[in-house]
């Protein structure tokens, strides 16, 4: 569903959701620089702040389109060795079934957290975002940067000629997009 109206932040406020985000996720699930974390949720204002909290802590963001399924949730996981994903709650049964295949998953992010069955994924620590958030405005972490060529996305897309295959995006490459929008639209 879409909202009637626009919920803007400023700058500032993403900065600070960002690294409270980036702290929660270094003093909870341990995230250090060259992790893979996936996110398994549509396109939200959460998101966004993920991938930014990921990269400010040098981290890999891998995408998995939230029509795959569970096997091909289970490959991005496996393939990449996650051990978080970051999970809207609509998407959480089909992450909790293509689970049971993923031995390295540790930690669940939960987005939306109250509509959730964490007792769905045993032995798997389920902290909603907001907690996460919460504990990193109180446990500040420095950034780690990423290296321009070091990977910033693995983005798993719809898989349409089979299973779905990792596609591997460096910092480097998204700058240079960038500047060559800018170029070609001044």
């Amino acid at each position: 569903t879409y909202a009637d109206a626009y919920d803007w932040v400023t700058y500032a406020e993403l900065e600070k959701q960002t690294a409270a985000l980036a702290a929660g996720l270094v003093k909870v699930a341990g995230l250090k620089p060259g992790a893979k974390v996936l996110i398994f949720a549509e396109t939200q204002a959460d998101w966004l702040v993920t991938a930014l909290a990921c990269w400010r802590q040098g981290a890999t963001v891998v995408t998995a389109y939230a029509t795959l399924g569970e096997e091909g949730v289970a490959t991005a996981l496996n393939q990449t060795k996650a051990t978080t994903c970051v999970c809207d709650a609509k998407l959480f049964k089909t992450l909790a079934r293509a689970a049971e295949t993923c031995a390295g998953l540790q930690f669940v992010v939960t987005i939306g957290a109250d509509e959730v069955d964490a007792a769905a994924l045993a032995g798997v620590t389920t902290p909603p975002m907001d907690e996460l958030v919460a504990a990193g405005a109180h446990a500040a972490c420095e950034p780690t940067p990423p290296a321009p060529g070091d990977v910033a996305v693995v983005m798993y897309p719809s898989g349409t000629t089979g299973t779905s295959k990792g596609v591997l995006i460096t910092h480097e490459a998204i700058a240079t997009q960038c500047a060559g929008g800018e170029i070609a639209m001044p």
